[in-house]
């Protein structure tokens, strides 16, 4: 369902056949959102969750127990802060890696044509 559009019909086309199943906090975020676009206000959005959703514990705890869903915006392009955050830290952890990458295949390079990374070349000199 992730690549389709979430639309409430959808929602309560997959609720009528079992629980809509939630196990991430950006499917709970996405699905609310739709219910607030959809005119639920942030309580009656809660309510169809906790019916109608089988919520994993992380989406339970982040966002009902701890009352964050108060919190989520309407705006489609609008993370919540903890989602953010995460995605800078996964930006930031691939962000190191293909540095540490680009670095190797630099410095191999460097070797490959005779060069040494610190600046001294590898040939002895004529």
């Amino acid at each position: 369902m992730r690549d389709e559009e979430l639309t409430l019909e959808k929602i309560y086309e997959k609720v009528g056949e079992e629980c809509y199943q939630i196990n991430d906090r950006f499917t709970f975020d996405r699905i609310f959102k739709q219910l607030l676009l959809e005119g639920c206000d942030h309580e009656e959005a809660k309510d169809f969750m906790l019916c109608a959703c089988s919520l994993g514990l992380i989406p339970f705890q982040e966002r009902i127990e701890n009352k964050s869903y108060r919190k989520i915006s309407a705006e489609p392009d609008i993370l919540s802060k903890d989602l953010r955050k995460l995605h800078l830290q996964a930006y930031k952890k691939i962000a190191k890696q293909i540095k540490r990458e680009l670095t190797v295949s630099y410095s191999e390079l460097l070797n490959t044509i005779g060069i040494n990374p610190e600046g001294k070349n590898h040939h002895p000199k004529r």
